[in-house]
């Protein structure tokens, strides 16, 4: 994994965060693009560090087919990648006992 893995989305990765509605995106080169107002929020982080060891441990072609896939076939929240993301991401925000930062992203929809 690259050293540094969490970077300020800039560019054609901002706009697809910004129409998208999310604030972070895991890549399969091992790094993470954030929007700037969560590159420093550590329930975001988390999240996105879940999504890079996914990859990590899936290999890179077979994690983007099978992300695609399930997106495709049982929508975001039901993605077995993301469930298992918002289940450490949960556990984090009920050990620290805080919300964390509000979210302008699809996370605030469900």
């Amino acid at each position: 994994m690259p050293s540094r893995k969490f970077i300020i989305a800039r560019g054609p990765i901002r706009w697809f965060l910004m129409v998208s509605k999310s604030v972070g995106i895991a890549m399969p080169w091992g790094r993470a693009y954030l929007l700037e107002p969560w590159h420093q929020d550590r329930l975001t982080r988390l999240h996105e560090l879940v999504h890079l060891r996914q990859i990590q441990r899936e290999g890179a072609v077979r994690f983007s087919c099978r992300y695609l896939w399930w997106l495709m076939r049982y929508g975001y929240w039901r993605n077995p990648y993301e469930v298992e993301a918002y289940a450490i991401e949960a556990e984090a925000r009920e050990r620290r006992g805080a919300p964390g930062k509000e979210r302008r992203s699809k996370r605030l929809t469900a």
